[in-house]
């Protein structure tokens, strides 16, 4: 996602600690990890992120539900203040497909528009106060093409049968393997 800042707001924005907060509303067949997430804000891509509704990532699309996420991110001062008429934020979100129903080729998720504000901290007779609006659609270049359309490869019908023979088939020699090794280890 990129975000561009003419010079007007620049100057706003430079003038108090501000950030920007992204809520995106992923479809069913789509999801982030929100570990992977706090990893994210712990290496400081990231201030804050959080990820609401469903969080089982082992879930297949019929079975999810829609998430949210809220991804919050400091705008850097060195960024914002080139000299430059207008300045671009870049926003890297880390998404995943789920397991879609079987089928035939493909499944098509269509994404929405997130939601953007830049929330900005003032301190006035030793209050902070954080003041959040949202960033018009004319600096988010990506509202105006079309929908994001993302589409995720199905398991074929006909294969179902034989792939899950043999998952079986190794799920259970695996577990023998490890009944052996065990049991051998045991005696020495």
């Amino acid at each position: 996602m990129s975000l561009k800042f003419p010079h007007e707001l620049k100057r706003e924005l430079t003038a108090s600690s501000c950030e920007v907060v992204v809520i995106e509303r992923l479809p069913s067949g789509v999801f982030t990890d929100p570990f992977e997430l706090q990893h994210f804000v712990q290496r400081g891509v990231f201030t804050d992120a959080a990820v609401f509704g469903d969080t089982n990532l082992e879930l297949p699309s019929f079975r999810s539900n829609q998430t949210v996420v809220e991804i919050h991110m400091s705008i850097d001062s060195k960024v914002l203040l080139r000299d430059e008429d207008e300045s671009e934020v870049i926003l890297k979100v880390p998404l995943h497909a789920r397991y879609q129903p079987l089928g035939h080729g493909f499944s098509r998720v269509e994404f929405g528009a997130p939601n953007i504000f830049t929330c900005c901290s003032s301190t006035e007779q030793d209050v902070t106060k954080k003041l959040c609006q949202p960033i018009p659609t004319s600096l988010i270049p990506e509202k105006k093409a079309s929908p994001l359309m993302w589409e995720i490869p199905c398991g074929n019908k006909e294969h179902a049968a034989v792939v899950s023979a043999v998952t079986f088939g190794f799920a259970i020699s695996t577990a023998l393997l490890i009944v052996l090794t065990s049991v051998s280890y045991s005696r020495q």
